[in-house]
Order: structure tokens, then sequence, then C-alpha cells
């Protein structure tokens, strides 16, 4: 089965995924002339008797089926010792796609597609099947006859039979994703409404873009299930007001007893609040779905969803690449995350699907740290050295360094699915964590950059926003304003894209930057009072100034102004590395000692700050005299000087994830320049046109993002050609970008606008 051929009566056309359990490929069936999805299993897995018995009986389950919200599967059996599972190729995308694609969808068009989810799972009650594992990307949506979205409920490979005679478990095993898990499943306990409560969370999703328990670890979320309330749609999506906040909430109710009883009557619900909130709004046009559960639901004139679902394990590279794009009209493999692995060794928990069982896989830690606090907080990550009640300050395990975001260099990022084991509640779990975008394992590919942002949200913040940064999990963002008469840090949910906090500085304030280690947030700020130029340290789990520190600079009082510009973060969180550029010096500021510990003598007028990966260097612009300069950070000299042009005005400067490319935004020259790192030299310059003004990689390397100040636009550059594949128009006066740690958003500050303006980077 190693190369392309025939299997029985199957031609192997391509191998769309290979894993654990077995293969999957688009195959030809000559007897009954079609194209099928055909999951070929392992063949260690026809040897086991009771695992052969599993498979039948649980195909023959699924098989039976007739939903036209099912994806049908054609036939099972065994050909030359392989068991194999012959289903439905379809056409199209899953929900997890659409969602990472488009951001949160309009509540006609979600209640719709959760109406179509929750006609088949009222099939597979009724036929005794609980499915218990309906999540997004189980989920596949094509179009039809009518040019409507029309789902497909896939993979009831982990259904389990609510007969008498139902084997279907292994003592002691309880399988799903977290994200979508019901609190009964971590006891062993499904049954038809933790399908309800997991199609709850599904709508949730929708609505509002946001799982309801996010940026925790895997541990925590099950906790979450289990015990915490279930969030308001309100709180997340304040847009959409509060009809939606009851339905969900009592379909995620703890105790199954008080839940919605049925699927059918949970969309019956969902459409009357959509209905509601339609009208509340002043909208018009057909209500979503004619019956409670089927409707029509993309909006006149969006496009079809046209893309391979991509199998989360180890997806085959096609054409000598090494990531798997979506191309137009290729099939979707339903269920293709079910041909994972075993959980544990060789033993096969039972309960699992005819296609294989979900097991294994390149798996990623949880996004942002674990804790009780806010969002990218935790319990045991104060800013070090500042004042708390026990004195304590420490500091987390290193990071990599960072400016913007997670304070300049995101982390490596990727959606994958990873199997895990954990005690629960005194049972065992094998449970899977599907979340993405977040922080993946080392040598995980992260999410494919895009090559045109798309604009996906505007906020209106006070004081003139100039300056952004992102928290470590993403669901936070730092802007500050310029506004002598407002000096503020605004906090933003990125979730509900609104501000949910204003924090006055003590001063006129500059940039922001976020610890890579922490998540705490750093602003430099001119203290008019004491005629000092200060940093300022924000404790996400506070939620308040925690620490006011000097960079040992003081204010220019001739001019007024604050000459401190884009600074930088080590990865360890200890240092702070502040350009101070009237005094030609970066300031090194120790977070531990509250101190500034070294001033770099530069040549002059720096600018921007970048850390290498290997945290042995860092490149600083010199905007005033046309050159980028390299520092030592382990001696804390001026290395070198890198010519770029006279006049050419170098305003910011960010290195690939891998180290290998330098790029510099010239504000004045109208272009960016990329400089080699081996040999300290402009290897090209690509035209960008207006004022580029700041620059940023995205964490795949494949792109970069350049902020045309004059323009009002983002500008995106392939890293492999060094050529503009296109822009896109932002708000009036953006003036610097910021990625999240996933890569899949970008955030601008427009200074004359007044705005932050979100961007779509990465699917």
């Amino acid at each position: 089965m190693g190369d392309l051929g025939e299997f029985g009566p199957y031609e192997l056309r391509e191998l769309i995924g290979r894993g654990g359990a077995g293969e999957v490929y688009e195959a030809y069936d000559r007897e009954s002339t079609r194209v099928v999805a055909l999951k070929v299993l392992s063949p260690e897995h026809a040897d086991d008797p009771q695992y052969r018995a599993r498979f039948r009986r649980e195909a023959m389950l699924a098989a039976r089926l007739r939903d036209p919200h099912v994806v049908p599967i054609h036939r099972y059996g065994e050909i030359d010792g392989r068991l194999y599972l012959d289903m439905r190729l379809v056409e199209g995308v899953d929900l997890e796609q659409m969602l990472a694609r488009e951001g949160p969808l309009p509540p006609d068009r979600a209640v719709a597609l959760v109406g179509q989810v929750a006609g088949a799972l009222s099939a597979a009650h009724s036929d005794g099947l609980v499915h218990r594992d309906v999540k997004p990307s189980n989920v596949l949506v094509t179009t039809g006859h009518d040019g409507e979205d029309f789902a497909y409920l896939a993979d009831f490979g982990i259904t389990r039979s609510t007969g008498p005679s139902s084997t279907g478990l292994t003592r002691g095993m309880i399988v799903g994703t977290a994200d979508y898990v019901a609190p009964e499943q971590c006891r062993n306990e499904s049954e038809a409404r933790s399908d309800v409560y997991a199609l709850a969370c599904v709508l949730f999703r929708c609505l509002t873009g946001s799982v309801p328990y996010p940026g925790r670890d895997l541990p925590a979320v099950l906790s979450a299930h289990l015990w915490e309330q279930p969030p308001l749609v309100s709180e997340r999506a304040p847009h959409l007001g509060t009809r939606f906040d009851d339905v969900v909430r009592e379909a995620m109710a703890k105790d199954p007893a008080e839940r919605t009883s049925t699927a059918v009557e949970f969309a019956r619900q969902a459409r009357a609040a959509a209905v509601t909130w339609r009208a509340d709004a002043g909208r018009s046009g057909p209500a979503p779905g004619s019956d409670g559960v089927v409707g029509p639901a993309r909006a006149s004139g969006a496009p079809a969803p046209t893309s391979r679902l991509p199998v989360p394990d180890e997806p085959v590279p096609s054409g000598g690449s090494t990531g798997a794009s979506p191309r137009s009209g290729d099939p979707v493999l339903p269920g293709g995350s079910s041909v994972a692995g075993p959980v544990s060794g060789d033993r096969v928990p039972a309960g699992h699907g005819p296609g294989g069982v979900a097991g294994p896989v390149p798996g990623r830690p949880a996004p942002g740290r674990p804790g009780a606090g806010r969002p990218g907080s935790h319990p045991d990550d104060p800013l070090p050295g500042s004042a708390f009640p026990d004195g304590s300050g420490g500091t987390a395990p290193s990071r990599s360094p960072g400016r913007r975001g997670t304070g300049r260099r995101r982390r490596t990022v990727g959606v994958a699915a990873v199997a895990a084991l954990l005690v629960l509640a005194g049972v065992v779990v094998a449970v899977t964590w599907d979340r993405g975008p977040a922080a993946a394992a080392p040598g995980q590919a992260p999410p494919v950059s895009t090559a045109l942002p798309r604009v996906v949200n505007t906020l209106a913040l006070p004081g003139r926003p100039e300056t952004v940064a992102v928290g470590l999990d993403g669901t936070r963002a730092y802007a500050t304003t310029s506004d002598p008469t407002a000096p503020a840090l605004h906090v933003i949910d990125t979730v509900a894209n609104r501000e949910v906090r204003s924090v006055p500085l003590p001063g006129v304030p500059r940039f922001v930057a976020v610890s890579p280690a922490t998540g705490n947030v750093y602003v430099s700020y001119n203290d008019r009072a004491s005629d000092r130029l200060m940093l300022a340290g924000y404790d996400v789990r506070l939620e308040k100034i925690v620490k006011l520190v000097p960079t040992g600079q003081r204010e220019d009082r001739k001019t007024g102004q604050t000459w401190l510009f884009v600074m930088a973060i080590s990865p360890d969180g200890k240092r702070v590395y502040v350009p101070h550029h009237d005094a030609s010096v970066v300031s090194v500021v120790d977070t531990d000692r509250n101190a500034p510990v070294a001033q770099i003598p530069m040549p002059r007028n720096p600018h921007s700050v970048a850390i290498a990966p290997d945290e042995r260097r860092a490149w600083v612009t010199a905007h005033a005299s046309g050159e980028v300069d390299v520092i030592d950070l382990r001696s804390n000299t001026f290395v070198t000087s890198i010519p770029i042009a006279p006049g050419a005005s170098p305003h910011d400067v960010d290195v690939s994830g891998d180290g290998a490319q330098v790029q510099v935004a010239n504000f004045d020259a109208a272009t960016v320049s990329w400089v080699d790192v081996a040999t300290n030299r402009v290897a090209g310059t690509i035209p960008i046109g207006g004022k580029p003004q700041s620059i940023v990689f995205a964490p795949d390397g494949r792109r970069s993002y350049v902020v045309d100040n004059q323009g009002s636009r983002v500008v995106t550059i392939d890293s492999a050609t060094h050529g503009v594949t296109g822009s896109v128009p932002v708000a009036r006066g953006a003036s610097m970008i910021a990625l999240s740690p996933d890569g899949t958003r970008a955030y601008v500050a427009s200074r004359e606008s007044g705005t932050i303006t979100t961007l779509l980077t990465a699917s």
C-alpha cells in the first residue's frame, strides 16, 4: 500500500492523509463507478479479533444512518487482510476552516448551519447513536442545489450505541474534543444530550468566533466544562445583544437533566432567537430555516466554499511542497481526523470509529499561559521585581524574544489535534485537544500567512492610538494613545473587538511591548514632572500598573519630545532594550532590579530594535543617519553599521523567525531593504511607495507586512521573491502593526483616525 495502485475494486488516485491507524485515499470504485474517500486501516488492526468485531459493528451502525446531512458510508469490510471504509467524498470546507477564514458568522447563517447539524444528530439519536465528537472540523460545508450552505456531519467514527447490549467503550475511557466536550463525558456518561451540549458550543463559536473556554491548557478547559458557568454570547459579541444568551446557556447546562432536551429543540430556540435579533435590529429577509432545522445559510453573493478538508495527521505533500494548501474544487474528506493512531501503545479504546482511533498526532501546548486570571495571564507570573504583598517577583521560563505580539518575535505556532491522557474526576480521559490558532510544538508549521490580508474589524479608541502590541494568547491587545490630555494604555478584547479597560499613565506614552515570558506589558513614557524617560509595568493578572522604572535617560527639554522609540524585550522578560533617539543610546533595563543596567552608545539616532532568535544580536535602525546598527546583547556593545542609503530614514526593523533575514522599513525612501545577516550587508531593496513606517514578519516567515503611513495601507511582501504581493487599505494615518502570536490576525494602530484595525492574515 506504500505506492498508489489497486485495492480490490478500488483504483487509488491520491493519498490524502496518513496516520497511526492507516491511510486515507481518494479512490475510484470500479464497481459503482464513483469517486470515494477510502480509509484503509493498518494490518495490525485486522489481526485483532476484538477490534475487527468492533469495527464491523460500529461501521454497520454508522452506515445505517440515512439523514441527508450525514456523510454517507457506502460500504465497509476487509480486503487482503486490511479493514476499509468507503465513504462519500464531498466538495467544500469544514466549518473550522470557514470560521478561521471568515471569523464569526452572521446569526442567520450560523443558526442555519447548526440547524442542519441538529437534523443529523436527531436522526442518529433516534437510531440509538451518540456522536460524541460534535465540533466545527466535523461539520463539512458545501453548496446545495439552491446555492446555499449545505452541511454534513462527519466522523460518526466514535459513535456509541445507547442500546442495552452496547459494549462500545473500554471501562474508564472517554473520547471527545476538549473545547466541545460535555461535563458528563468527563465522567464516562455520554448520552444524546452530550451532543446537544457540544452543538451549543459550536453555535457559541460560530456567533462569537471564540470557543466557550479559550486561552487555557487542556486540564483547565476540562475543569471549566465541569464546573464553570457557561459564558454569555453577549459578553463575547455585544452587537448580538442578549437574545442568544439563554438559548446557549440552557443547552450548556452542567446537568443533562436541566439541558435542552433535543438537538432539534435547541435548533428551534436558536432560530427563534435569530428571528428576534433580526427584528430588533430592523433587519429584513427570510427566516433562517423554514422548519427550524434546515434553511438558507449564505448571504447573497457569498462565495461557495471549495477546498480540501486537511487531515490533521500527517498531510501528504503535493508537488514537492512541504505544506498542503486548499485547492479550489477539491473534494472534502469526511472525518479525516479519525485516521490517527491508538491513544496509548497498541491498546485501542472501544467506541472509536470504523475509520480508526484518535491517537497521538503532532501536538501543541495550550495557547498563552494557563491560569485562573485574565486571558494571557498566569497566577505565578507577576511582573518581575514588582511589589506584591508577599514580596514575590519571579520570571517564567524562557520564551522567544519579543517586541510586538509576544513582545517582538512570535512563537512558532500551528493548528493541530493532539490526543491527551489525564486523570480527571476519577477516570482516565482520552480527549482530543483540537484548538487553533495557538502555540505549536517545536518543529510544527505555523498557519500559512496570507498574501493579501482582509480587514475584519475596526475599533475606535479615544486619544489617538499610535502603537499596539498583542498578548500571549491573542485574546488581548494593548494600545497607547499619544494625546497629552488623556495619556493611557488601552486594553482591548480582541475576540469581542471592544475596549475593556483604559489605564491612566503618569506621562505621555510612546511605545508598548509585551513580555514573551509573562505576558505583562511595558509602556515607555515621558514623566514631565521629573523630566525622566520611564517604563510603566502593567500586570495583566492584577490589571493595573505595578511599577515605574527609569530608563536612565532624561527628556529633551528644548523640544519637549519623548525620544523613546520601538523597544524590544528579551525572551526571559528580564531585559528591555529601549532606543533613545536624541541621546543616541539604547538603554538596557533590568526588570528584576527595576533599574537600567547599561547604556549602549550608538553612532546616531537609534529608532527601533529587533532581537535575533539566537538572542546574541539585535538590529537597531538609525532613523536620521540612514543605516542599521548591530549590537551584541552578551556584552551590550555596538558591533557594526550597515549602510542603507543617505536620507532613507530607516524607521523600523524585524527579523524572520529562522533568523535568516532582516527587513528594514525606510520611511523617506519609500522602500524596504532586506539584510543578509551573514555578511551584514543590504542584499536588496523593495519599492513600496508612500511612507513605510512599521514592519513585521509572519510567524511562518513566508511574508512580511508593512504599514504605509502616507497611503494608509498594509503592504504584503513575499519573503522568497522579495516582491510585493498586494496591499490593503486601512484607516487613515496608520502608524504601527502587530501580529497575534499565532500569526492569524494583525492589528494596525492609526493615529489620525483614532482606530485599531484588525486584519485576517492567516488561515
